[in-house]
């Protein structure tokens, strides 16, 4: 990269590889380390881990880093997986008697709303301007119908398909189907003040298949148990970005990404659920049922 100012460098080295990756072209090991070494460097954790979540998604383990990159980014991004028990095979994809997927009962909602949720018909497009208008009031939960009703996802998005799009991912283990968000870099969580609901580790996306179904195909638990819960949360592969539509999105918010469609996906086994609670930024939850 060229000598110019951290943030400078980091946007432009962040578009590149979009670039690349959006394309279908392959990013080198040495790209992502060299990049995640300039955020750490330039005081930007979250950078680092959100390009460990891409470097993660092409298949790159630790091993394909150098030493010097090893060392620097320890204890500032999650593990891998097989660091934390030997017993990880499992049966693997396939049928098998374990091949239903474990499902939880949803809790009760206890929370209740001061106005009724504002419900509009999105099947097929066309004017959205009240849709828009109720968003930005703010004060009514805005559920939107059938934005992603021809949406080829609908048909496409199934596990070995998942494991098709991704190498490994992100994924977020629980000791219940209640998955409590905590960074595990918090000071205090790394000074051993506070022991974390949940962790971060980097899974093989074919492992995370088997651990979704019951009796984790036969994988031993990681960190918690017989109980435990696991919750992938990533970055949108572009391969599966394309089988999605967001021009859906109000311009300004599609503008806010130089037009350029983005997401992250979450994918659990039904009834693995995220407590209630609220993001910074305004965000749109678009759930699609996939199948096995």
């Amino acid at each position: 990269m060229s000598p110019v100012a951290p943030l400078d460098q980091l946007a432009h080295g962040f578009a590149e590889m979009a670039m690349q990756r959006a394309a279908g072209l392959a990013v080198s090991a040495e790209s992502y380390e060299e990049l995640m070494i300039t955020c750490v460097q330039a005081g930007h954790g979250m950078a680092a881990y959100r390009l460990m979540e891409e470097a993660s998604s092409d298949g790159f383990r630790y091993g394909a880093f150098s030493q010097t990159a090893r060392e620097l980014l320890a204890g500032r991004l999650p593990p891998e997986a097989e660091a934390l028990a030997l017993d990880t095979d499992g049966a693997g994809w396939g049928p098998s008697e374990d091949d239903a997927l474990q499902v939880d009962p949803l809790p009760q909602l206890w929370c209740k709303t001061t106005k009724p949720v504002r419900t509009f018909d999105c099947t097929g497009g066309g004017d959205m301007s009240a849709a828009w208008a109720a968003i930005a009031a703010g004060d009514a939960p805005v559920l939107l119908r059938g934005v992603g009703s021809v949406w080829p996802a609908l048909e496409a998005w199934r596990l070995p398909h998942l494991s098709r799009a991704m190498r490994r991912a992100m994924v977020r283990i629980a000791a219940t189907p209640s998955v409590t968000f905590c960074r595990e870099s918090h000071p205090a969580v790394r000074a051993g003040e506070i022991v974390p609901p949940s962790r971060t580790v980097i899974m093989d996306v074919g492992e995370f298949s088997d651990r979704l179904h019951a009796n984790r195909r036969g994988r031993a638990p990681l960190l918690f148990g017989e109980e435990e819960r696991v919750y992938l949360q990533a970055l949108v592969p572009p391969a599966l970005m394309r089988e999605v539509d967001l021009r859906f999105l109000p311009e300004e918010a599609r503008e806010k990404n130089e037009g350029r469609a983005c997401g992250r996906l979450w994918v659990s086994a039904p009834g693995t659920v995220s407590p209630l609670h609220y993001d910074e930024t305004d965000s749109y939850l678009c759930q699609v049922g996939a199948q096995l």
